[in-house]
């Protein structure tokens, strides 16, 4: 039971600031949500690259004496779903 003098309803004041605060929540929420996107790299989606945007190279030997034969692309960034590396020659 309330005290006298006491309301269970928000005071205008409490429901002014409550109802200012609101649009800033959302504010932050769509500034968050666009910097998630952003972050987690949701644009122009990736193509997969044809030969022509990349070429081979052999990396440095590894600890068991091997090399691999990996294909960089010419324009990192531009394209995606790159040939598997390929153990290639010995040390």
């Amino acid at each position: 039971m309330a005290e006298p003098g006491h309301s269970h309803h928000l005071s205008a004041r409490v429901r002014g600031r409550t109802e200012r605060r609101i649009p800033r929540l959302w504010r932050l929420l769509l500034w968050a949500g666009t910097a998630f996107q952003v972050t987690q790299g949701t644009g122009p989606e990736l193509h997969a690259c044809k030969e022509s945007e990349y070429h081979y190279e052999y990396t440095a030997c590894d600890s068991t004496g091997s090399r691999w034969r990996v294909a960089v692309p010419h324009t990192p960034g531009l394209c995606t779903s790159l040939p598997d590396p390929i153990k290639g020659t010995e040390c």
